[in-house]
């Protein structure tokens, strides 16, 4: 159970693209609109494991695939990005902490967290990679209803870590100022370039080997 949970915590604590959201919508918009994200992208992580159940891992190794997810992923980080860098020239906009954020805004946060989740090949690469080994493993040392709990008890550490983040952020929205708003966003909208130059690259290196 342990073990189960903190490889979850392994999966959502590294910086990356959701967290990267989080932290942005926490801090502008407050708690809920922070976890959306999460939520969203734990939709996504469900599906991944709905379809390493049911044995349809092979999908993903079709190159076209491959292709279309990098090439996707790259877009929309960039679009990410492109609003960070708005951000940082704009006065602070922020909600009132004390108040929830609207449905409209936790509903969009929860369509980009899906959205980063599902067309992440980062993401992708961990569920029908690692949890795809860690699954066969267990599967064939234990009956279903454990892997069944397995996969509970890494949800459950995924969402203690979006908790965790959400939180974080909007603790840190009680102290911001124009700087410091600057400076997340700054911060946030490099790393999110990056990762739409990295996937851009593996696109182009996608098709390079498809053409070969």
């Amino acid at each position: 159970m342990i073990s189960s949970i903190l490889l979850g915590i392994a999966l959502a604590a590294p910086v990356g693209p959701i967290s990267l959201e989080m932290i942005k919508r926490g801090v502008r918009f407050g708690f809920f609109a922070s976890l959306a994200i999460g939520l969203g992208g734990m939709t996504a992580d469900a599906l991944f494991m709905l379809l390493i159940y049911f044995g349809l891992t092979h999908f993903l190794t079709i190159e076209i695939v491959h292709i279309l997810l990098f090439f996707f992923g790259s877009l929309f980080l960039l679009k990410l990005s492109i609003e960070s860098i708005n951000n940082t020239m704009k006065p602070i906009d922020t909600v009132n902490q004390n108040e929830t954020p609207s449905n409209r805004i936790v509903l969009n946060s929860y369509v980009i967290g899906f959205t980063i989740a599902l067309i992440n090949p980062i993401n992708i690469l961990f569920w029908f990679g690692i949890y795809g080994s860690v699954l066969s493993e267990t599967a064939h040392n234990t009956s279903i209803n454990a892997v069944f709990y397995q996969g509970v008890f890494i949800f459950l550490g995924i969402f203690l870590w979006n908790v965790c983040i959400s939180t974080l952020s909007k603790l840190t929205s009680f102290v911001m100022n124009k700087r410091l708003y600057q400076y997340i966003h700054g911060f946030a909208a490099l790393l999110l370039m990056y990762y739409s130059l990295h996937f851009g690259y593996e696109c182009i290196q996608s098709i390079r080997v498809a053409l070969a």
